[in-house]
């Protein structure tokens, strides 16, 4: 399996989304990070939780070339300062 990514963008969600990581909606206003990559060479979008994205790329690796997960079926990280 190879992935090289084409693109990451800040979006502001317009309609709903799906994380990729953790499989929780992203609303409708919520901030999301949305990737293009080319996946064992078919072109792939996938939209993130920011923090979802950041835990994911400190785990795996920045480059998304070495990863690998099972979409949705990893738990979102708590978020800083939301702690209690």
């Amino acid at each position: 399996m190879s992935y090289q990514s084409l693109t990451i963008e800040s979006r502001k969600a317009r309609k709903p989304h799906r994380c990729i990581w953790c499989g929780q909606g992203i609303a409708i206003g919520e901030q999301y990070t949305h990737c293009r990559g080319v996946m064992d060479g078919g072109m792939q979008t996938d939209d993130w939780h920011p923090e979802c994205r950041k835990f994911a790329a400190e785990e795996c690796g920045e480059d998304g070339g070495s990863w690998e997960f099972t979409a949705w079926g990893n738990e979102r990280p708590s978020l800083q300062g939301n702690e209690k």
